[in-house]
Order: C-alpha cells, then structure tokens, then sequence
C-alpha cells in the first residue's frame, strides 16, 4: 500500500481523500456521507467484523451402524 502502509484509514480517513485529491487530474472521485448500519456487539458495543474463512470439522463420536433389511 506505498504511502498508507501501517496507517488507520478508519482513524484518518482524511489520509486517502487528501491523497485523491492530489491526484484529482488523473482519478474521478467523489466526496460525500454514506450513512449504514455495522453490526454489534450485544454486550459491549463493538463493531463486529464479518471474515469468511474456510474452515474444516470432524466428528469425534462414532458412527452408528446401519442395519441393513434384506
């Protein structure tokens, strides 16, 4: 990410639309309020952050044996 490397944008977002700015001849951009809603926390309040990851499960209880009518 160059310049914005270990930078918050959350925190600053005045970093990329300063830089945008700069940059005003070569990019087409546009500068006005989004209002939407973030989940949260129940208990303290926090942003939740939604993450897809793959993940795996194995079960550790035996297999029932199927019984097989003929």
């Amino acid at each position: 990410m160059g310049q914005f490397t270990g930078k918050n944008a959350k925190k600053h977002p005045e970093l990329i639309i300063d830089y945008l700015k700069i940059l005003k001849a070569a990019v087409f951009y546009s500068n006005h309020a989004l209002y939407h809603r973030y989940p949260h926390a129940g208990r303290c309040k926090t942003e939740l952050v939604w993450k897809i990851a793959l993940e795996w499960y194995i079960a550790m209880d035996k297999p029932e044996k199927v019984r097989q009518d003929s």
